[in-house]
């Protein structure tokens, strides 16, 4: 947060887990709220988690788990989980080459 009102301090570095490390390991945070950061502060928390951070400092995940942002990150695994349960979701496919994506625009029609 950078509003003074709720902040003790703001930081005006590179969101890397590099720089992120550092302002942990000066702060000692009990707990980190990814999911105010949009798609970026949930990369970095998958990073600062990969790295051993989180774990090293004893910081705690508040809002989602790490489990739980993986599971709606992978578009694969949201869509099976989706279908599970009898949810509707948007029409897709996985594609890894070029043919592979026409043969899903093929499939699911336009606008892909």
């Amino acid at each position: 947060m950078t509003d003074p009102e709720m902040a003790d301090r703001t930081y005006l570095e590179p969101l890397t887990p590099e720089f992120l490390e550092e302002i942990i390991k000066r702060e000692r945070p009990d707990a980190i709220l990814p999911t105010l950061g949009g798609q970026t502060g949930l990369n970095l928390v998958f990073a600062l988690s990969k790295k051993g951070v989180l774990e090293k400092y004893q910081v705690e995940l508040i809002g989602a788990s790490e489990e739980v942002i993986q599971r709606a990150e992978d578009r694969s695994t949201f869509k099976q989980i989706m279908d599970e349960i009898g949810q509707e979701s948007a029409r897709s496919g996985l594609a890894y080459s070029l043919e592979e994506a026409m043969a899903v625009k093929d499939k699911i029609g336009l606008p892909c």
